[in-house]
């Protein structure tokens, strides 16, 4: 991989009242280079949508899953370049459980990879994985961000946040 340079872009995950829980994206940063590459790559976030987990029922037996996504493109791509898709632990001591908070309460979640939501999406440390692939030259590509509310977490009603940073690597 080449010198490895940092896209970012906040991420904004909100429980609301026992009623909502959604997850919203705000710019940070839109796009980095790396000077030492004898062709630059760049690559850009071009969007992202954010996840509504609708109605939390601390009562109810199931999970709360939802969907979100990242999409970005690349320009300059070589036929040995990857990229790296990384999210942050948001707020938590660490990826495995990510933690929304209101107040003193926190309400677990978590971000996948996958639709079974069985790779929890990080930065490859910790038991987490990361999407790396060679991006396509000049296609916008969209990465669907599954999420999922445990069942059965005692806590108050209120607007519980997190930050989670995207990051992109290459």
């Amino acid at each position: 991989m080449q010198d490895a340079m940092t896209l970012r872009r906040i991420w904004r995950v909100v429980r609301r009242d026992a009623v909502c829980a959604c997850v919203w994206f705000t710019v940070f940063a839109l796009m980095m280079t790396s000077a030492n590459a004898a062709a630059l790559m760049s690559c850009t976030i071009i969007n992202t949508s954010g996840v509504n987990f609708g109605a939390y029922n601390p009562l109810d037996r199931a999970s709360v899953d939802s969907t979100g996504s990242v999409s970005f493109r690349c320009t300059g791509v070589q036929a040995t370049d990857s990229i790296q898709v990384q999210l942050g632990r948001g707020s938590a001591s660490s990826t495995i459980p990510r933690s929304m908070q209101y107040r003193a309460a926190r309400l677990e979640y978590n971000l996948y990879l996958d639709a079974q939501r069985s790779l929890v999406w990080g930065d490859g440390t910790g038991g987490t994985s990361f999407y790396s692939r060679r991006p396509p030259e000049g296609v916008t590509v969209s990465l669907p961000v599954y999420g999922r509310i445990p069942a059965q977490q005692q806590v108050i009603a209120g607007p519980y946040t997190d930050l989670v940073v995207v990051t992109v690597l290459f």
